[in-house]
């Protein structure tokens, strides 16, 4: 998935309009003038994309570390800043450019804290929802609404004329990939082989949502293509290749996902959870998420009012029995998340 969605109430004010962002910010044909060497640099290979920034925004941002927030949300607000600093204008599918940069790494280590950014609000029922849908293999829109996610609102298969067929997306390909019989289930061979002493060791424990034959029969192609867990010793790692990043929307979300996925097959397995690495390919920000961007998340994270320099924690609770029976509403639940306020982005679709 690229993006990441609100509750129904917010739903009404998202940003919709596709010019906001880079022309209403100040436009300084002198920015070159306090630019350090490295940043001279960038500037010349990239002064089409700098040069739409104030100098102001431009000095503080450069020298920003974030040191003052937790390791995820420094690691988060990094990975903007060279977007930001480094990145190259490219056009795209949605009709709305993006700043992008090929290539990074995020890694949390699961025992710090479960990763919900706290520099701004992020929906974890939502996504908890979106998971337990994608593990139970429903390919129907309208259960995913019912339960309160919206993530999907706006896309559907369009091989179908059922408003509500997702089609062969992430859930199908889990649960059902090129075949109906049982042995396309890959979360079922995936946690049967952590069960196996003979198979938990394989450097094979991969999940793909990337069927390049069922592309054009899915509601929209997966974002996030593949994830492998590694057994190491008593705990899991898992790692996620993301061939396309909305790293403003989408990847608050996925990180917090794949993080929740982790804790579940580790409860379901016996395993400690680890690592949890995201492989960037495309990591983008839309040109249209740029004021909100520059004038409320970059300011509010630099502030850190509330002096947060903790992550939450999840609870698995006793009602959890087995992860293909997971209920996000009931078996789960987040305690000591402290975060800023909520930002509104606008969606490319």
């Amino acid at each position: 998935m690229d993006n990441d969605f609100l509750l129904d109430e917010e739903k009404e004010d998202i940003l919709t309009d596709r010019d906001l962002g880079f022309n209403k910010l100040i436009k300084d044909e002198d920015v070159k003038e306090k630019l350090t060497k490295e940043d001279e640099d960038i500037t010349t290979c990239n002064n089409d994309v700098l040069k739409e920034f104030n100098k102001e925004f431009l000095e503080k941002l450069r020298n920003e570390t974030f040191s003052n927030r937790t390791k995820l949300d420094q690691d988060y607000m990094l990975l903007l800043k060279k977007i930001i600093l480094h990145g190259i204008r490219c056009e795209n599918r949605t009709g709305i450019n993006t700043i992008a940069l090929s290539g990074y790494m995020l890694e949390h280590d699961m025992s710090n804290g479960f990763p919900l950014l706290t520099n701004k609000k992020v929906l974890f029922d939502v996504l908890a929802v979106e998971l337990e849908g994608f593990i139970k293999g429903i390919t129907d829109k309208k259960w995913y609404q019912d339960n309160g996610c919206h993530i999907w609102d706006s896309w559907h298969n369009p091989k179908s004329n059922r408003y509500y067929d997702l089609g062969k997306f992430y859930a199908y390909q889990y649960r059902r990939f090129n075949d109906n019989s049982g042995k396309g289930d890959q979360i079922k061979n995936l946690i049967n082989a952590l069960k196996d002493e003979n198979q938990c060791n394989s450097r094979r424990l991969i999940v793909s949502a990337w069927n390049p034959l069922q592309l054009d029969e899915t509601a929209l192609p997966a974002c996030h293509v593949l994830y492998q867990v590694n057994k190491m010793g008593d705990k899991l790692d898992l790692v996620w290749y993301q061939r396309s990043c909305d790293t403003i929307l989408g990847i608050p979300f996925n990180i917090a996902s794949y993080g929740l996925l982790l804790e579940l097959i580790c409860k379901e397995t016996g395993y400690i959870p680890g690592k949890l690495i995201g492989m960037l390919s495309n990591v983008h920000i839309y040109e249209n998420q740029m004021d909100a961007l520059i004038n409320k998340l970059i300011p509010q994270t630099i502030r850190n009012e509330k002096n947060i320099t903790k992550l939450p924690k999840l609870i698995i609770k006793d009602s959890f029995n087995n992860i293909f029976n997971f209920k996000a509403k009931k078996d789960v639940e987040i305690i000591n998340y402290e975060h800023d306020s909520f930002v509104k982005f606008p969606v490319a679709v």
